[in-house]
């Protein structure tokens, strides 16, 4: 074979063999940043399963919220609505009519002290008194009832003043745990706005890894399609060197055969005429 050709074979082995050992650490280095995206991946679904929880424990917070301010509202409205029934009460009332009353009693004693002690009272004047009396007692019987009217409903008033005293202190303590759990939700948020940044920075690194490893993965397979190119053209060299051999193997065994016929067609020749030499001495006689 022609020194050319084996210096062609060996550069295509040798640029074979250095493109696989290409490809080999091309493929070791996406498998570590294959690795290494994995591992990413994995720690951002273990954060997303903590995100989610995060996220459950606010829906509940929210809901306990939404049920404490249902139920702060509703007895604030209560409250309001007996204070609206206490100012219906106390419409039309003035509240002093026990106090009125009184100075009407007291008046209505004096006229009659003086009416009873006065002796020298004119007919015109004792009429004037015993009227002023009639109508202040009249206006007292009235008085009496308003007075016990007022009565009744200041009892009343005291117990919805009670109960709205109740209601409001009730309400202040929904409101409290409103507070409390706005608080905790407040908590939680930065708590979720923690783990959501933490979770976009590991999308980000993922996303990293990832296209880092496909160019090297790009990169190991146009090194191995090259290779396998290279591959190709030593197989093609090594078959036509493999053609040449056994062209050149042929012609020698061809060449060999025949030598060897030709070998054996002189040896015997060589027999056949011992033979009849040996014939002709026994009969006494050669010809040739």
């Amino acid at each position: 074979m022609p020194k050319k050709k084996i210096s062609e074979i060996r550069s295509a082995e040798e640029k074979y063999r250095a493109l696989i050992a290409k490809r080999d650490e091309l493929n070791a280095q996406a498998k570590l940043l294959r690795g290494e995206r994995d591992l990413v991946k994995e720690k951002r679904r273990e954060a997303m399963k903590e995100l989610n929880e995060i996220r459950k424990r606010k829906r509940d917070l929210v809901e306990k919220l939404r049920d404490h301010k249902k139920l702060r509202n509703e007895l604030q409205a209560r409250a309001k609505e007996f204070i609206q029934v206490k100012k219906n009460k106390l419409k039309g009332k003035s509240g002093n009519a026990r106090e009125e009353l009184q100075k009407l009693k007291a008046s209505v004693m004096e006229l009659e002290e003086k009416y009873e002690t006065s002796g020298n009272l004119s007919l015109k004047e004792e009429n004037r008194i015993l009227n002023e009396i009639k109508a202040k007692k009249a206006r007292i019987k009235e008085l009496e009832k308003i007075a016990a009217e007022e009565e009744e409903v200041k009892g009343e008033i005291a117990e919805i003043n009670n109960k709205i005293d109740e209601l409001f202190k009730m309400a202040d303590e929904e409101h409290k745990k409103v507070l409390e759990i706005g608080k905790e939700i407040k908590a939680i948020n930065e708590e979720f706005q923690e783990k959501f940044n933490e979770i976009s920075a590991m999308i980000a690194e993922e996303k990293e890894k990832h296209e880092a490893y496909m160019e090297v993965k790009k990169a190991a397979d146009e090194v191995h399609k090259k290779a396998m190119e290279y591959r190709a053209k030593l197989m093609a060299i090594k078959k036509e060197r493999w053609k040449e051999i056994q062209e050149k193997k042929k012609v020698i065994e061809e060449h060999n055969k025949k030598v060897k016929k030709e070998l054996e067609d002189e040896k015997k020749k060589e027999e056949f005429a011992e033979e009849a030499v040996k014939t002709l001495l026994k009969k006494g006689k050669i010809e040739i």
